[in-house]
């Protein structure tokens, strides 16, 4: 009786974590298909401009570029069409899938400003065109195609930043920490170990020059051949002030 009890037990306990993640995932469905239960979907004349904020990555050989979310979702080029693991047709209610982007000059609702992810030294705007299938909300859109018209990366060198100095990037070179263990800045998914082989790109300044056998620093014209879309940087703010020059 003891040991039938004590595997009762033990599945009780394997299967814990199954049935929690289950119930979590009713919970955010329902909470999901309230908040966009009564969201319209648009009827387009023409696409829909939006900005959003993305990581760029290079391939580790360093002739390809791509961008990706920077919280969660997979690498995406600069044109296409969004799917959904679930099965539904992007971009779908009660789901979360479907290109985000947020309407100009809601930035500073969607996003915090001063520490939140949009003011990282790798975090890029995107200057978007939404098509298809586009559901509308008060801030922003989740659509079934995107374009990017354009990416804007930031113009101080991320390693200075880092260590409070100002100084102009003039180029993109890999993040140094994504090849050296879990990213915890990727969420969840970085902090377990399931990070994207393709390193983030981010801006660097005449200093931080790779041995001659790494990967070379691209510069932005580069950039935008390999990615196929305009990228530019960033303007300087009137509070950052002229910085280093290099």
């Amino acid at each position: 009786m003891s040991a039938l009890l004590a595997l009762a037990v033990l599945v009780g306990v394997a299967t814990l974590p199954l049935w929690l993640g289950s119930r979590l995932w009713a919970m955010r469905s329902r909470e999901l298909e309230r908040r966009w239960s009564d969201a319209p979907r648009v009827d387009l004349d023409e696409p829909i401009r939006a900005v959003k904020w993305a990581r760029i990555r290079a391939a580790p050989e360093g002739d390809a570029a791509t961008l990706s979310g920077l919280t969660v979702g997979g690498r995406y080029q600069v044109e296409g069409e969004a799917t959904c693991v679930r099965g539904c047709r992007a971009p779908g209610e009660g789901c979360d899938c479907g290109f985000y982007a947020v309407r100009p000059g809601c930035e500073d609702q969607v996003f915090d400003t001063v520490d939140g992810l949009r003011r990282r030294a790798t975090s890029a705007r995107l200057e978007v065109e939404l098509s298809g299938d586009v559901l509308e909300f008060d801030l922003g859109y989740r659509a079934a195609r995107q374009k990017v018209l354009r990416v804007v990366v930031p113009s101080r060198c991320a390693p200075c930043v880092r260590f409070g100095d100002t100084r102009h990037a003039v180029a993109m070179l890999p993040k140094a920490a994504q090849s050296h263990g879990p990213d915890p800045s990727l969420g969840v998914a970085g902090r377990l170990g399931g990070r994207d082989a393709w390193p983030v790109l981010e801006p660097v300044c005449g200093l931080h020059r790779p041995p001659p056998d790494e990967f070379a620093p691209v510069g932005l014209l580069e950039l935008s051949g390999l990615l196929g879309t305009e990228v530019a940087w960033a303007p300087l703010t009137a509070t950052e002030g002229p910085g280093t020059a290099n």
